[in-house]
């Protein structure tokens, strides 16, 4: 803690951070550290250098053709990034990556591999978990390319990039990719949530089963076990997911080899259109696929992952016909969306900062930019062939029938029961009464067992349940049957709880919304909203919220929800907010004249992954934060912040924040600029608050923050700071 010198400019910085061991402060190259360019070269040093070695040979020399998950052991590692401008030494852990033994490989008289490594302290481009790859296992560039165009069309898809690297002194090259985990759903623009991936437990080295021999009894798991354990609300989001999501699984054992995709959503069917187009069928087989489920829209979205890509081939469309259901990719595929992607892909093409962004992953190889236009003329040229081909797909009655869930289930039972798999549990069905969990094994249905959430997790993660191999299966359950109704608005949609009763005058553009009870919400979803006025009149206050949880089913922290949506010239008035946020805008975009909130029970304003100019802020009363915002970009007019519990403005997360001018009385913390966020403030004025100015890094997978002030016209507290930020104050009165 450091008290200023009022009269003079001051510069607040030290030297380092407990996070990480860096030659330099990361708030000073904070664009720098978001982009692969910067990146000289990554060492990685395993001081069991020898356990090491000897754990690559016997690999090597086991007669299997994958790579037995006995050699995954984790091993002591640091890893120093080398950047142009200095360099940061983490400790972490590492082991060998990948199923099959291309992934590992003689180079200089060494034998390498593949790395999953995971880092203790600091990160990566905001990664803490990711691989190393060998590049041929991925295509190299096919991979980086790839990666990049499935962002560009709105997919979550990992941050992939080339990289030269040195294990234990030995140097190549290797791809690098980060796992699918919390940080590449935020650098997505996502919320945390469940992540789902095709279980391959069965499929490799299982009992004295062959090599994908179980592949259809193969189902899916939860890869994320630490969210769905931080609470009751998120092990029902996961759970019930997960039972969505074993429905396709069976599905497909029942069809055997086609990788059919009819449980699926349209979102699915584009992306497993683009995938053909990109001749990466390989991520589409359901042992490689990766979702994320996403509680707003209450649906799965596709992550991508290992698509063995060849961008610039033609298709083969003997061997699509014959390995693919196309028709389940192509039937509800929305022929304007898949012109929209041709025409960012003809975009691509004549954008340099596409094409550089793609030279900057790849080490700006010569071949690169040859490659760079090749590939997304082929692509765009195989999406042409695939529209002409579906138009004479003949429709495989068989396999496209409807299917009762009896059949789908009841055929599951039949294929365990040929392989006769021993010590394999299945449980049929799953209760929640009195907050209490209820699993009933298929041997004995009407018998239902209690067990714990942590329990339960196990089983849909780990597929473990009394030291047995279980699988959790269900035809038609409802953990929770909230009650809820929908109505066209703008475009879009509202969405609103039964605690709370709704009016909507489109005669005079107002909302008004009366919260019945403490747990009443509303969402905004998909909407044009311009010269509008939302009012929300909340409950009287309470003391304890009624979630035991921050969030609910839905995933909703707010009392007012705003999500995906565009606001223009709308005025927002609030008072007696009983949620974790009175108001939460999220992935949105626009201006709001006024936003007028009192009474918050916590943070009074909460705004994630938008683009937000407010020209007057009004907050009273909040028991939290006033003011809390995340990754995006946000403005402020004027701001009139009283009786803050904690900070009066939090700007975390990559956020910048620009603000004109600022009143601020009573509250712990003035203003909060953390985790690689810049904020710029040009006048306060702050009374009865402990800690005028703040700058930190708070979270491993980012760094210091940035915050500068251009005046400050009164300030009796104290500044605080981290070794890695900087607070910048031109004059103080």
């Amino acid at each position: 803690m450091i008290r200023l010198n009022p009269s003079f400019l001051v510069i607040l910085f030290l030297s380092q951070n407990i996070f990480s061991e860096c030659s330099f402060k990361t708030s000073d190259y904070i664009k720098e550290l978001d982009s692969p360019s910067y990146i000289k070269s990554i060492d990685v040093e395993i001081p069991d250098s020898k356990k090491w070695s000897k754990n690559l040979l016997k690999i090597t020399l086991d007669k299997s053709s994958n790579i037995n998950p006995k050699y995954r052991d984790m091993f002591k590692s640091n890893i120093i990034i080398n950047y142009d401008f200095g360099s940061c030494k983490y400790s972490a852990r590492v082991r060998i990556s990948g199923d099959w033994k291309d992934h590992v490989r003689f180079s200089n008289g060494k034998i390498t591999s593949s790395l999953d490594i995971k880092l203790h302290e600091g990160n990566i481009l905001n990664a803490v978990r990711f691989k190393l790859l060998i590049p041929e296992t991925r295509n190299g560039i096919n991979e980086v390319l790839g990666s990049l165009i499935l962002k560009e069309l709105g997919f979550i898809s990992p941050e992939t990039f080339l990289v030269k690297v040195d294990v234990n002194n030995s140097q190549d090259t290797y791809l690098f990719q980060e796992n699918a985990a919390k940080e590449m759903l935020e650098r997505n623009f996502r919320r945390e949530g469940p992540i789902f991936e095709g279980n391959e437990d069965l499929l490799w080295s299982f009992q004295n089963f062959k090599t994908m021999e179980l592949e259809n009894v193969s189902l899916s798991k939860l890869s994320n076990d630490s969210w769905a354990n931080k609470g009751q609300t998120s092990t029902i989001i996961a759970t019930q997911a997960f039972l969505e999501l074993q429905k396709t699984y069976l599905e497909y054992g029942l069809h055997k080899k086609r990788a059919a995709n009819n449980n699926l959503n349209n979102n699915f069917k584009n992306y497993g259109f683009i995938l053909l187009a990109m001749n990466g069928v390989h991520a589409l087989y359901p042992h490689n696929r990766k979702f994320y489920f996403s509680a707003l829209d209450q649906d799965f979205e596709p992550i991508y992952y290992d698509g063995d890509l060849r961008l610039d081939l033609n298709l083969a469309l003997g061997s699509l016909k014959r390995d693919v259901d196309l028709e389940s990719f192509s039937k509800n595929v929305d022929p304007k969306i898949v012109d929209e992607y041709i025409l960012k892909l003809e975009s691509m093409l004549v954008k340099e900062a596409t094409e550089n962004n793609f030279l900057d992953r790849v080490m700006n190889d010569n071949k690169a930019k040859i490659f760079f236009s090749d590939a997304i003329e082929q692509i765009i040229k195989n999406i042409g062939t695939l529209k002409l081909n579906f138009l004479d797909l003949k429709i495989d009655n068989e396999l496209n029938e409807v299917r009762g869930e009896d059949v789908i289930f009841d055929s599951y039972f039949e294929r365990l029961k040929e392989k006769k798999i021993s010590k394999f549990d299945i449980y049929s069905d799953i209760k929640l009464e009195n907050n209490l969990f209820y699993i009933s094994n298929s041997a004995d249905k009407n018998n239902f067992i209690q067990v714990s959430s942590s329990d339960l997790v196990k089983i849909i993660s780990d597929n473990t349940y009394n030291k047995r191999r279980a699988e959790l299966i269900s035809s038609d359950t409802k953990l929770e049957n909230i009650q809820a109704s929908k109505l066209d608005f703008m475009g879009g949609s509202i969405f609103y709880s039964h605690e709370l009763s709704l009016f909507v005058d489109s005669q005079s553009s107002k909302i008004i919304i009366d919260q019945n009870k403490p747990n009443g919400w509303l969402i905004i979803n998909g909407a044009l909203i311009e010269n509008w006025s939302i009012i929300f009149n909340g409950t009287t206050p309470i003391d304890s919220l009624s979630s035991v949880q921050r969030f609910n089913s839905f995933g909703l922290t707010g009392c007012l929800n705003i999500y995906n949506s565009i606001v223009k010239d709308i005025d927002i008035y609030v008072n007696n907010g009983q949620c974790e946020d009175s108001v939460n805008i999220i992935n949105s975009s626009g201006n709001i004249n006024s936003m007028t909130i009192n009474n918050a029970y916590a943070d009074a304003l909460d705004i994630d992954f938008s683009k937000i100019d407010i020209y007057e802020l009004n907050v009273k009363n909040a028991k939290n934060d006033c003011f809390d915002v995340s990754g995006g970009t946000y403005s402020i007019s004027n701001a009139v912040l009283s009786k803050c519990g904690d900070k009066a403005l939090s700007v975390g997360e990559k956020s910048n924040l620009n603000l004109y001018q600022a009143s601020i009385d009573d509250a712990n913390i003035g203003i909060s600029s953390k985790d690689f966020s810049i904020s710029n403030i040009q006048k306060l004025n702050l009374n009865n608050v402990n800690v005028c100015l703040e700058a930190l890094q708070k979270k491993q997978e980012f760094g210091g923050a940035f915050l500068s002030v251009e005046k400050i016209e009164k300030c009796d507290g104290s500044y605080s700071y981290d070794d890695n930020s900087n607070i910048f104050i031109a004059s103080k009165n």
